[in-house]
């Protein structure tokens, strides 16, 4: 910025402040009312901002947002899937951990030999995690399987979660 001589010191100061406020959620950035309930429902800011900073990388930056989404959630999900869809420790899983996390098993120890093999979970980021990981995961369920429930109950659930988290529920 300073080689093209456009911005001084103090302007590059001062946009970066405000960049570096950008690169995550802004936790202070609230009203009175969202202030009293947060205090009631701990990280309900939180929440709405995350919703809020989803919405701005999709209308600013549709294409790099999508591109990352593609490479840093559906890939990976995809990739686990084919390796863990007919794997019998995988199956074995509560459904809630499929869903919220990515699943490495390792080893070659089955069911019955628990000690044998290691199974590792990875948190999905939240809602794109849920919509982009989890979501692509039922379609190639319903596709592998022909299972017309899963991808309905999935996004069923899922709007009711985000409605919900729209509900602050004190702590």
């Amino acid at each position: 910025l300073k080689r093209e001589g456009k911005l001084t010191d103090r302007d590059i100061l001062e946009r970066a402040g405000f960049e570096s406020r950008d690169i995550t959620v802004d936790f202070a950035k609230s009203g009175a009312y969202i202030q009293g309930l947060n205090s009631i429902s701990a990280f309900f800011n939180a929440r709405l901002q995350g919703y809020a900073k989803i919405a701005d990388a999709m209308k600013d930056r549709p294409v790099q947002t999508l591109t990352k989404v593609a490479a840093y959630i559906t890939t990976p999900s995809i990739l686990l899937w084919m390796k863990n869809h007919d794997d019998p420790r995988y199956q074995a899983l509560p459904e809630y951990q499929k869903d919220l996390f990515w699943v490495v098993i390792t080893g070659d120890g089955t069911i019955d030999e628990p000690d044998d093999y290691k199974v590792f979970l990875i948190p999905k980021p939240f809602e794109l995690g849920l919509l982009f990981g989890t979501g692509t995961e039922k379609v190639l369920d319903f596709m592998y399987q022909e299972d017309a429930e899963s991808p309905a109950n999935f996004l069923k659930e899922f709007g009711s979660d985000l409605t919900y988290g729209l509900v602050p529920i004190p702590d």
